[in-house]
């Protein structure tokens, strides 16, 4: 009688142990990295300015990669410049921690007719899974005397 509650009470145990480890051991399910842009609806020809990038559910790291419009260049960010890694028209933006607000400055081209463009990016989380950046995407450069309604 003895010998079944000791294998009883062993079993309980050892059911108990393989149901936290399984537990702790299964994968979390997140939710999507996500990022957003902010950007002015226009500029002018040759004018500085700036995009707000918001970014969350990375995990511990993450980074913003955005591909500029063919004509506009990268100028300055918030975040420190080690963080920011500029190669032709695309930028990549790295952080440490599970979210991050920054905003870099960029410099629109000089044009001689009126012109909309579009940006492009992505938010990687802490395992490389890529998601587009949502929001704002276009901005029209405006010629000097140009009357936009």
């Amino acid at each position: 009688m003895r010998k079944k509650i000791i294998s009883r009470k062993l079993f309980s145990i050892i059911a108990a142990v393989v149901v936290l480890a399984a537990a702790v051991a299964m994968p979390v399910l997140a939710s999507p990295a996500t990022a957003t842009r902010a950007l002015p609806a226009s500029v002018a020809s040759g004018a500085e300015f700036d995009v707000a990038i918001k970014s969350s559910g990375c995990g511990i790291w993450g980074q913003v990669i955005e591909t500029l419009p063919e004509g506009f260049a990268y100028v300055s960010s918030s975040l420190p410049a080690d963080q920011v890694v500029p190669v032709g028209n695309t930028v990549k933006f790295t952080f440490l921690g599970d979210s991050a607000s920054f905003t870099y400055r960029v410099e629109a081209p000089t044009v001689t007719d009126t012109s909309t463009y579009t940006f492009h990016g992505v938010v990687k989380d802490e395992n490389l899974n890529e998601f587009a950046v949502i929001g704002d995407t276009t901005i029209t450069v405006i010629t000097p005397g140009a009357v936009i309604y």
